[in-house]
Formats: structure tokens, C-alpha cells, sequence
């Protein structure tokens, strides 16, 4: 006895057409997985690399003040000064009188002026101006393409600023600030510590002044 197996040729028809009908929405089912994972590691990776820019901004920017932290600071001063191809000049800023802030006040006093004193010097830099936090209540500006004219009157517009605007009611706050210009393979701490003498040097004088550092 044989078996024998008839099909129309309508209903073979109908069953390749659903084949080939399944084979497509398994495709199509197939490209859009792997474009909904292709969009979710790409997602991933954009999140990763925020996360990654904010952490580096929180490593090179001081908590309390916004300006730049001193590691930072130094070694774009450093990195300027190597590649030096124009007049770069340095400001070192020292909040006068911390201590009567503080003791006659509150640290809490104390840290909003430094704070205020801070904005202010970022305020009157130019967008190429870098402003630094380096300790405390001392600052320093990084002023590329500057000659020590212009970086005087920098110097001066930011002690304009401080007495045009008070940062607290109880008496003016002031700064003293020393101003130095680069020199030939000049070492950042090197040029840092010429400006901080020119500091020094206004604080025996008085406080509240502007002294160009030797040099």
C-alpha cells in the first residue's frame, strides 16, 4: 500500500507566502532589537562620558570658591610659560585681614568674604584670564597675552570693584595684590613667588595696594 500526499496549489502558495511572511517579521523583529541596543550602549556611553566631564570638573575647581584649584592652576601656568610666545603676566591676591573676619566675626564671615573677593577677581579677568585659588584667603591670576601695564590695571579695576561693591556691611574689604611679568625660563613657582614677595612687600606698606614684583 503506497501513500500518496496531494497538495492544491492554492493552499502551497498560501504556504510559502506565510513562511516568507515569517521570515521578514523575524528579521524585521531581529533589526529592531539590535537598533534599540545600538541606541542604549550609545545612551550609556554619553551618560559615562557627563559623568566623567563633571567628576573632572569637580577635581579642578575649588568647592567653596568656583575659581580653579591650585594643582590646576599651576600646571597651566607651568604649561603656558614652556610654550610661551607672548607677554603672559601673574597677579597674586591676599585678602587683607582674615583674622579680624574671622575672630570678630565668624569663619563662616570669613569664608563669604573670601568667597566674594574670589567672584570679584574672576569678574575682571578676560576670557583668557585664568583665576586660581591658591590657599586660604591668597588667589592668583594667570594673564596670557598681557604686558605688566595692562596687568596693572587689572590689579586696579579688581580693588575698584571691591571698594564699588561691599561684601559686608560691617567695614570695606580689601586686598593687596603684586603684579610680576614673566621672565625668560621662568619656572610657574618661580614666577608665583616673585609676585607673592610683591604682596608681602604691600602688606608692610600699608595693605590695600599694588606692588610690582622685582624681577
Amino acid at each position: 500500500m503506497s501513500l500518496r500526499l496531494y497538495f492544491k496549489p492554492s493552499s502551497f502558495r498560501g504556504a510559502l507566502h506565510t513562511l516568507w511572511v515569517g521570515i521578514g517579521l523575524s528579521n524585521a523583529l531581529l533589526l529592531n532589537i539590535l537598533n534599540r541596543q545600538y541606541h542604549l550602549a550609545l545612551s550609556r556611553a554619553d551618560s559615562a562620558e557627563q559623568e566623567k566631564s563633571l567628576l573632572h570638573n569637580r577635581l579642578i575647581h575649588d568647592s567653596m570658591t568656583g575659581l580653579y584649584t591650585r594643582a590646576y592652576g599651576l600646571e597651566q601656568l607651568e604649561s603656558l610659560l614652556q610654550d610661551q610666545t607672548a607677554p603672559l603676566s601673574l597677579l597674586f591676591v591676599d585678602l587683607d585681614d582674615l583674622k579680624y573676619w574671622n575672630d570678630s566675626h565668624s569663619h563662616a564671615t570669613g569664608d563669604q568674604v573670601i568667597s566674594g573677593v574670589a567672584q570679584i577677581i574672576h569678574e575682571n579677568l578676560t576670557d583668557q584670564g585664568l583665576a586660581v585659588r591658591y590657599a586660604g584667603d591668597e588667589f592668583f591670576a594667570v594673564l596670557p597675552h598681557t604686558e605688566l601695564a595692562a596687568a596693572l590695571g587689572t590689579a586696579q579695576h579688581i580693588q575698584a570693584a571691591l571698594e564699588a561693591r561691599p561684601i559686608h556691611p560691617a567695614r570695606p574689604v580689601t586686598v593687596s595684590i603684586g603684579v610680576a611679568q614673566s621672565q625668560p625660563r621662568e619656572a610657574a613657582e618661580q614666577m608665583i613667588y616673585r609676585a607673592d614677595q610683591a604682596t608681602y612687600d604691600s602688606k608692610r606698606r600699608g595693605k590695600n595696594q599694588i606692588m610690582v614684583a622685582q624681577g
